[in-house]
């Protein structure tokens, strides 16, 4: 017959430097796949840009969302981000008190707008970016 001893606390010292390493691991991959997709989103946003607000205030950031989630996000750092993503139905666009603009004939109170069409970003880059930051992730945890 044989005898078997172990250090309880040696192993538990152990197992905690393991998810300590993981966790910092983690944190360095996840900041490399945010700085990816951010990169990913400014240069390949399919709308013209004006003032290049929308594509510099593109926004790829992580977080812990508790001891065991990690959560990589994408998002416009604009309030019509939403406008370039989805695009706009018709509407009516109303003036105080007149709109006008160079070149029009009069000042009108409304105007029919037609709608824009959607410029989207962040789920074209989460398509084609997401899987390799999961086949990483794979790699990273092995």
């Amino acid at each position: 017959m044989s005898n078997f001893s172990m250090n309880i606390d040696e192993l538990m010292d152990m197992l905690e430097q393991k998810r300590n390493r993981t966790k910092a691991a983690l944190e360095i991959y996840a900041n490399s796949s945010a700085t990816k997709l951010q990169n990913h989103a400014r240069v390949n946003k399919p709308w013209t840009d004006r003032t290049h607000d929308a594509r510099n205030r593109l926004n790829a950031s992580w977080e812990w969302k508790n001891e065991n989630v990690l959560s990589i996000a994408l998002s416009h750092g604009v309030n019509y981000g939403i406008y370039l993503e989805k695009g706009t139905s018709p509407h009516v666009i109303t003036g105080n008190p007149w709109l006008y603009w160079q070149g029009a004939s009069h000042p009108v109170k409304k105007v029919n707008h037609p709608g824009t069409r959607p410029y989207p970003i962040i789920m074209p880059t989460i398509n084609e970016i997401g899987p390799q930051v999961m086949s990483g992730l794979s790699i990273l945890l092995r």
